[in-house]
């Protein structure tokens, strides 16, 4: 697919409200990758864009060892970052609220300073619901962009809804009806979750993301010859919500069968989940099975790590829609994954991939145990794949979200 140069928008500004952060090593900012490739993507069609975000700085902030892995340098040079502070991670009410105040009052002074622009907010964050707020009492056209569900955000972070468990249902129950207010408001709405989608394509216009732009795939589906041991990768920061215990546990049942492979997990190490892995990959006795390689920022570096796989798993307890699962079908590598809703809703079993039940170890590994025992249909699964991603990327998530502006603005 060609890039095209996106028609000029309308709206002379942009104005965005980022649920990701800029990595500041002292030298250079750095965005984070996919949200970064997608505003590069269509920015060319504003005059301005402005970026609202925090910066997270080497050795001054606690949270910058968790965004240095963030590479993206934006292109287009009508990008106008403006800094937003954030709480740091802080579970303290005091430090929340005192945060929240500072942003909303960034907030509001960038829509008033700007009263012919377009606003695009980022879901789930509250600095997204604040700024809808104002969009709504000002009458400003705003586009709504969701990867994920309020409640998927705590389930990302354990620790902290075990902590605040107490009032955690009135702070979801309140989250959740503001973005309900916001999302009925919006000129458009876009989608990663299949679930989502659903519920509010109702109400109106709203869109499924498609992947990502530098997400294509191959000129022609690629060979994996199976390696021996068999090679799986998995490809996504090693935190509960993405299941490596549950592979873990797969790769023991396997080790007992005697079916020998070896699996690649290519991702950053949570500092509290990766020692539990640590340990439960020595109790059961698969310490040989597992090889961590980090977080992988080269690019040539991942697509060999693709390429030299024999098959891709996912095992997932929640998602949006993971890129991971464009960037293996891109290279035509058959994909065991779960069959939670956002994945199920778009990925057939049997057909595009092989799903799974979440934390099923058993059946996760009766489903590798089936890939690697069957050479057509590790092949037929793996050419299936890179055709449904071949008709994904007709079009870009870039030319999808001018597309959507210029209809519905």
């Amino acid at each position: 697919m060609q890039t095209r140069e996106p028609a000029p928008s309308r709206y002379p500004t942009l104005i965005i409200v980022s649920r990701a952060h800029y990595a500041d090593d002292g030298q250079a900012r750095y965005f984070y990758n996919l949200d970064g490739e997608y505003i590069d993507g269509f920015a060319p069609a504003f005059q301005r864009v402005v970026l609202l975000a925090p910066v997270f700085r080497k050795g001054i902030d606690a949270q910058y060892e968790t965004k240095k892995s963030f590479t993206y340098q934006f292109h287009a040079p009508n990008i106008e970052p403006v800094e937003i502070p954030d709480s740091q991670g802080s579970r303290r009410l005091s430090v929340l609220l005192s945060t929240f105040w500072k942003q909303v009052r960034i907030l509001w002074r960038v829509l008033r300073k700007n009263p012919d622009a377009l606003v695009l907010l980022y879901f789930p964050t509250y600095r997204a619901a604040a700024m809808g707020l104002f969009c709504i009492c000002l009458d400003r056209p705003y586009l709504v962009y969701s990867g994920t569900m309020w409640a998927e955000t705590i389930r990302l972070s354990p620790r902290w809804a075990k902590k605040r468990s107490w009032y955690l249902p009135l702070y979801l129950a309140t989250c959740n009806r503001l973005e309900r207010v916001v999302y009925h408001r919006a000129k458009a709405r876009l989608f990663f979750e299949a679930t989502r989608l659903r519920e509010y394509e109702s109400i109106g216009a709203t869109y499924r993301v498609r992947p990502g732009d530098r997400v294509k795939p191959a000129p022609s589906p690629a060979e994996h010859p199976l390696h021996k041991p068999a090679r799986l990768l998995c490809a996504a920061d090693l935190l509960p919500v993405k299941g490596h215990d549950v592979l873990y546990q797969a790769l023991a049942l396997l080790k007992k069968r005697g079916v020998t492979v070896i699996a690649i997990l290519a991702g950053a190490v949570d500092n509290d989940w990766g020692p539990h892995l640590s340990e439960l990959s020595k109790r059961l006795g698969i310490t040989d099975m597992v090889h961590l390689s980090g977080w992988v920022a080269d690019e040539e570096e991942l697509r060999r790590l693709y390429d030299e796989a024999d098959l891709f798993v996912l095992p997932s307890r929640s998602e949006g829609f993971p890129r991971v699962l464009h960037e293996a079908m891109a290279r035509a590598l058959p994909v065991i994954t779960t069959n939670i809703p956002n994945i199920a809703a778009v990925l057939r079993h049997e057909q595009d991939v092989l799903l799974v039940p979440p934390d099923d170890p058993e059946a996760l590994a009766a489903a590798i145990e089936r890939l690697l025992a069957d050479d057509a249909l590790r092949r037929r699964l793996g050419e299936a794949g890179w055709r449904w991603l071949k008709d994904e990327c007709s079009e870009s998530d870039a030319e999808q979200f001018l597309r959507v502006v210029n209809r519905h603005t």
